[in-house]
């Protein structure tokens, strides 16, 4: 990789992290509105904040070690260091991806349970999969095809995640509609991210294409920047104390009735 889209991509990769904290802390502060959220919808929003605190948290620590790695350089020890790192990060942020999706998915379970354990739960699980993340990955020293193929069939077990999700959320009114919205884009994005793994793949085989990292940062950016948009949007409304139902809920009472 050449110098200038080293350049690229670490930029690139510095506004997802940027963008992705910015989620974090908008979807935190729908979580905490005192009013313009049900109970659940409220269970679903910390779900979204401690997840995406985390990745944030992983992108950071990821991002730095590879501005260190590109300026130590390929043959220098800080660089094979950082290659375990990002298999390590890699492998993390999946887990927690797909956990999100899933835990979407289990909100009618969760209705019953007082929000600081919910806060505590989620914040535990995240925990609970950085040590995983830790011992799976330390093992790699780079990426591989192999982690490829995992990043794929994560990315497929998330993608079922949030399909469910919205399915669940679509009939039992747990997802607000900025938030069901929200992941239907995020949902394609997921989508693209299986195809792509899968091509990236040919970066092992001698004069085979594979898809270019850059393409698939700005795409992620983009979502990103999409979704965050709707969390802005919902907090705007949860201030004044409008509600906004599931996307199917009758339309009723002091309820934002649609996207505006």
């Amino acid at each position: 990789m050449s110098s200038r889209a080293a350049v690229l991509t670490l930029t690139l990769q510095w506004l997802i992290v940027v963008v992705t904290l910015g989620q974090a802390v908008a979807a935190l502060r729908v979580a905490r509105c005192r009013g313009g959220l049900s109970r659940v919808h409220r269970m679903a929003w910390i779900l979204v904040t401690v997840a995406f605190f985390g990745r944030a948290g992983l992108g950071i620590v990821m991002n730095v070690g590879a501005v260190w790695a590109f300026t130590a350089g390929q043959e220098s020890e800080v660089f094979a260091m950082f290659e375990r790192v990002r298999a390590i990060g890699n492998l993390t942020n999946a887990l927690i991806a797909v956990s999100m999706g899933w835990g979407l998915v289990a909100l009618p379970f969760l209705r019953g349970q007082p929000i600081p354990r919910v806060w505590q739960g989620c914040i535990l699980a995240v925990l609970i999969l950085l040590g995983i993340g830790v011992g799976v990955g330390w093992d790699e020293k780079g990426i591989s095809p192999r982690d490829l193929t995992s990043l794929a069939v994560l990315s497929a077990a998330e993608l079922i995640g949030f399909l469910v999700a919205m399915l669940v959320g679509l009939y039992l009114h747990t997802l607000d509609r900025y938030l069901w919205t929200g992941l239907c884009v995020y949902a394609a994005h997921v989508a693209l991210n299986v195809v792509w793994y899968s091509g990236m793949t040919g970066f092992f085989v001698p004069n085979a294409w594979y898809p270019s990292p850059r393409v698939m940062l700005s795409y992620a950016l983009v979502t990103y920047t999409v979704v965050i948009g709707l969390t802005l949007r919902r907090l705007a409304l949860a201030q004044q104390g409008i509600r906004s139902g599931g996307l199917l809920e009758a339309r009723g009472e002091r309820r934002h009735p649609a996207l505006r």
